[in-house]
Parts: structure tokens; sequence; C-alpha cells
């Protein structure tokens, strides 16, 4: 259990610095 949580986080994580770098793509 622990252990899929962490692998869950890490997706959100990838997933929150791809929308980090599309939106300063889309700012510049």
């Amino acid at each position: 259990m622990e252990y899929f949580l962490s692998y869950q986080l890490e997706k959100v994580w990838l997933l929150l610095e791809l929308v980090a770098m599309a939106n300063q793509l889309s700012h510049s």
C-alpha cells in the first residue's frame, strides 16, 4: 500500500512539472 501511494505521488509530481513547463512555454 505504501509503495502504491509513493508511486501515485511520483506520477502526480511528474504531471505537475509538465503543467508548469507548459505554462512557462505558453507565457514566453
